[in-house]
């Protein structure tokens, strides 16, 4: 997204929340969360291989290790 249509889209959601705000409506606090991340890490066949088949998919040089 340009910066303007960041601070479009922006002004577009405050428009929004205060829209609901008036009409009573209760907007709940956040709710923190931590992301999900993946399983436990590769070793270092697992990972050479997966870098060997990022490479092929994208045509980049070296594709093989």
């Amino acid at each position: 997204l340009t910066d303007a249509e960041l601070r479009r889209k922006a002004a577009d959601e405050l428009v929004h929340m205060t829209a609901r705000i008036n009409r009573g409506e209760a907007i709940p606090e956040p709710v923190k969360q931590l992301p999900v991340m993946g399983g436990r890490p590769l070793n270092r066949a697992q990972a050479l291989a997966k870098i060997a088949e990022i490479k092929a998919k994208f045509g980049l040089k070296g594709a093989s290790v």
